[in-house]
């Protein structure tokens, strides 16, 4: 019968592989928008004469408001399309405007998880340049895209390791935050 060491070393090295392998598919999504992301923050910095910080913020601003928008509307879309829409009864049936501030509301609202969310992943970006950069050094010859392929897996790796082990509840505190966390 294993001892005691060798059930907990089993354990960490089944772990380790389970986050191993668990990192490879939001790795790959990590990528394409790190792909997108460094097509948006060179026309942000070629546009506006903005340097590394500012555009990265920017970039990352853009394309959290795009997933955080389509995120918080979706629900909101596809509900909108199963109930009856026209067949509420006048009475209780909502204004026009009541719809048009409900959206407003929700585009702030979003903003401002979007402006969160934009200042939580610049420390990840931070370390992914860093990252990027060893990556470069060490893969010369390999393509562009597979060394950022690579970086993009080990900030996803790393990003999987601080929700998992040292701050599990940011994820629920950010969908707290956009579904729930302003007053109407």
């Amino acid at each position: 019968m294993p001892g005691e060491f060798e059930l907990i070393a089993a354990k960490l090295f089944f772990s380790a592989l389970a986050l191993l392998k668990g990192a490879l598919a939001p790795a790959v999504i990590v990528f394409f928008l790190a792909l997108i992301g460094k097509r948006v923050r060179g026309t942000i910095e070629k546009e506006m004469n903005w340097k590394w910080l500012g555009s990265t913020l920017a970039a990352t601003f853009v394309i959290s408001w795009c997933i955080v928008l389509l995120a918080y509307f979706f629900p909101i879309i596809t509900a909108s399309q199963e109930q009856g829409l026209g067949l509420v009864p006048s009475p209780i049936a909502p204004t026009l405007s009541g719809i048009a501030l409900s959206y407003i509301y929700g585009v702030l609202k979003v903003t401002l998880v979007a402006a969160v969310l934009c200042v939580l992943l610049l420390p990840l970006e931070l370390v992914g340049s860093y990252i990027r950069s060893v990556v470069e050094k060490k893969l010369g010859k390999l393509p562009s895209w597979s060394k950022l392929l690579v970086s993009a897996y080990i900030v996803t790796l790393l990003a999987s390791f601080i929700v998992l082990f040292i701050v599990p509840q940011s994820v629920t505190g950010l969908l707290y935050l956009l579904y729930y966390g302003f007053p109407a």
